[in-house]
């Protein structure tokens, strides 16, 4: 290739690939908004925010991986601002993984009941 067409090639390139990450962090804050959705909900019925592992919504979303990959990234320093504080505004949210609640709490078993 010539380098013109070498540039026309990087650029197109350039903007496939930025349309990827533009498209990934679409869907990112997609899902981000249907576990906030999927906790308050959550927690609206049972008055915590410890779903048990693999515990899945109604709908299907795995809201069990979700909490446990949001309270992660906060720990290390991972989740933005704005994530953060939305969690903040869920009733009962907490940052202590599920381990360390269950512990913290007295050792009582954060049941999901029916």
């Amino acid at each position: 290739m010539t380098d013109h067409a070498d540039s026309i090639h990087n650029g197109k390139l350039q903007q496939a690939v930025g349309h990827l990450s533009t498209g990934a962090a679409r869907t990112d804050a997609v899902e981000f908004e249907r576990g906030v959705t999927a906790i308050i909900a959550f927690a609206g019925r049972h008055g915590h925010t410890r779903p048990s592992d693999g515990y899945r919504d109604e709908s299907g979303f795995p809201l069990a991986a979700w909490v446990a990959r949001q309270r992660e990234a906060y720990l290390e320093n991972r989740l933005a601002d704005e994530r953060r504080a939305a969690l903040d505004c869920v009733d009962c949210w907490d940052w202590i993984p599920a381990p360390a609640a269950h512990h913290h709490r007295g050792g009582e078993h954060p049941e999901e009941g029916p």
